[in-house]
């Protein structure tokens, strides 16, 4: 399990159930790995 994957699935979850971090109208993205153009050659 990674980084992104532990803040959403046990984490993020017992953020949302305390009503913590929901917010009307605000969407967000989980966050993803971006390869450098040196790296994907």
């Amino acid at each position: 399990m990674n980084e992104a994957e532990t803040r959403a699935e046990p984490i993020d979850p017992a953020i949302k159930a305390a009503g913590w971090g929901v917010i009307e109208g605000v969407a967000m993205v989980q966050a993803s790995t971006i390869q450098s153009a040196q790296e994907s050659v």
